[in-house]
């Protein structure tokens, strides 16, 4: 799919994200499937209580960061 730009024509996505880990938030880790009829399922990754996706990638291989 990527072709030469990347090793062996596979994507590799990451998000580092540069917050204190003694604030609390790594208490509350949310890893959210969602399965909804007629639609592409779908993986985020985040905490509880913070709104949206930090990171998060379909079964058709789009992420998000």
């Amino acid at each position: 799919m990527w072709g030469s730009r990347t090793e062996n024509g596979q994507l590799y996505s990451m998000r580092n994200l540069d917050w204190l880990t003694n604030v609390g938030f790594s208490k509350f880790k949310l890893i959210t499937v969602y399965k909804i009829d007629r639609k592409i399922p779908h993986v985020t990754f985040g905490f509880s209580g913070v709104i949206g996706a930090l990171a998060g990638m379909s079964a058709k291989g789009i992420t998000v960061h």
